[in-house]
C-alpha cells in the first residue's frame, strides 16, 4: 500500500511545482475590501472556466495566475480563491502559511460581504476552504513521503519553525471565523488535520535541539507520522 501511494504521488509532478520568481501578490486579497463594489462572475464566464480547467488539470501555477488577473480587475470570487492561495503556497512554501491563514481570517471577517458569488456563498466558501486545506495537506505529506529537497529545507532552518508556530496561533481564530460564518463546515476536519501536523512539527523542533543564542532552534527534523492524509479533491466548485 505504501509503495502504491508513493507511485501515485510521483505521477503528479506539477503538484510539487515551486516557482523561482514570485509572481503572485497575496496583498490583493489580504486587505480590507469593504469599499469594493461586488462584481460577480456568471457560471458560464470563460475566465472562471479557465481557472477551473487549469486547477482540474493540476496546472496550479496557471490557475493561480488566472485568478490573480480577476482580483486585479476587482472581481473577488470564492470559486477561484482556493486556486490562488494554493498557488501562493506553492511559490513560497511553508514560510508563507501564516500569511495565508491570516488572509483567510480577514476574508471570513470584514471582507466576506464583498466576495461572490452571493448565491450559496457559504457553500462556495466551505468548498473553497476544503479544497485548499486538502491540497496543502497533500503537498506537505508528499514531501514528507519522498524526503525530497523541499522537505529537507523545511527541516533545516529556524524560519520554518517560527512559521509553524505563527500558523498554530492563527488556527483557533480561523476555526472561530469558519464556525461563525459557515456553521458546521465540511472544511473544519481539514483545518484540524493541519493543526495536528503543525503541532507535531513544532513539538519536534522544541525537543530535537537545545535553545542557543537568542533562543531560536537551528535545526528542525521531524516526520509527520500518524496523521491521516487528506483525500483527493476535485477542483474548487
Amino acid at each position: 500500500l505504501q509503495d502504491s501511494r508513493a507511485s501515485k504521488i510521483q505521477d503528479r509532478p506539477l503538484f510539487m511545482t515551486k516557482r523561482k520568481n514570485q509572481m503572485l501578490d497575496l496583498s490583493l486579497v489580504d486587505r480590507d475590501l469593504t469599499e469594493q463594489t461586488p462584481d460577480e462572475l456568471s457560471t458560464t464566464d470563460e475566465r472562471l472556466a479557465k481557472v477551473m480547467t487549469f486547477a482540474a488539470s493540476d496546472r496550479f501555477p496557471e490557475a493561480a495566475e488566472q485568478a490573480q488577473a480577476l482580483f486585479e480587475q476587482n472581481i473577488f470570487d470564492l470559486r477561484v480563491l482556493g486556486s490562488f492561495l494554493f498557488g501562493v503556497y506553492l511559490e513560497r512554501g511553508m514560510e508563507i502559511l501564516p500569511e495565508i491563514l491570516g488572509s483567510l481570517v480577514r476574508i471570513l471577517s470584514s471582507s466576506f460581504s464583498v466576495w461572490g458569488p452571493q448565491n450559496k456563498k457559504q457553500l462556495h466558501a466551505d468548498n473553497m476552504l476544503k479544497w485548499l486545506l486538502a491540497a496543502m495537506l497533500r503537498d506537505i505529506r508528499l514531501h514528507e513521503t519522498l524526503q525530497d529537497d523541499t522537505w529537507k529545507q523545511w527541516n533545516s532552518g529556524s524560519e520554518y519553525t517560527i512559521a509553524e508556530r505563527q500558523g498554530l496561533k492563527l488556527i483557533p481564530e480561523l476555526h472561530e471565523r469558519m464556525v461563525s460564518q459557515l456553521g458546521n463546515a465540511k472544511a473544519l476536519p481539514y483545518l484540524l488535520q493541519l493543526e495536528s501536523m503543525l503541532q507535531k512539527l513544532e513539538q519536534s523542533a522544541q525537543s530535537s535541539q537545545p535553545r542557543i543564542g537568542r533562543g531560536r532552534e537551528d535545526i528542525l527534523s521531524v516526520k509527520l507520522g500518524g496523521v491521516e492524509p487528506a483525500p483527493s479533491e476535485a477542483a474548487p466548485s
